[in-house]
């Protein structure tokens, strides 16, 4: 009997903490409306040809003129730009190469002697590291330029994510 009452208590616990937990989150009734609504438009938007279906877009309402306000706010003339071979434009510290070690053999069927042992030189594409280092060493590079060029730098360390920049201007010549 007492087993019973203990775990009632830990359930009665349990749900007031999860209540508790969950203040002021509920299921809005309005969410399934409009995933309803969207739902009709996808169905009424939707086509088979050619063995292949084509759909549209499920675009929300008043969408348009959010668009419109940002045209104003946005550059008119988009331009992107990557670094060629990001990583490997950065040479890794004599130091540090013994640590990216990596065995080598021409013929995975060959005799185990022809194995050899090589070391990274540059940063690696996929360690951990290696985005930091990327974008530690564009920002230093961009410090040297500040003064020369202080519109460029500030676009580029605003701009760039990784090794990829994404940028615009209001015209061409701008760009």
């Amino acid at each position: 009997m007492k087993i019973v009452v203990e775990e009632k208590l830990i359930s009665y616990d349990l749900t007031k903490f999860w209540e508790l937990e969950n203040l002021g989150i509920e299921a809005n009734a309005t969410e399934n409306i409009s995933d309803d609504v969207t739902l009709k438009e996808f169905e009424s938007g939707i086509s088979f040809s050619d063995n292949r279906y084509s759909v549209r877009l499920p675009w929300k309402p008043g969408m348009k003129e959010q668009l419109q306000d940002n045209r104003t706010r946005k550059p008119r003339v988009a331009f992107t730009a990557d670094i060629k071979q990001a990583f490997l434009q950065i040479q890794l510290d004599e130091e540090d190469r013994d640590v990216t070690r990596f065995l080598w053999n021409e013929n995975p069927d060959g005799p185990e002697e022809l194995i050899q042992s090589y070391r990274m030189t540059r940063v690696l594409f996929g360690v951990s590291s290696s985005p930091f280092l990327l974008a530690a060493t564009i920002k230093h590079h961009l410090k040297r330029y500040v003064e020369k060029f202080p519109e460029t730098c500030e676009m580029l360390n605003n701009s760039l994510y990784v090794d990829d920049l994404v940028s615009g201007r209001e015209n061409v010549e701008q760009v």
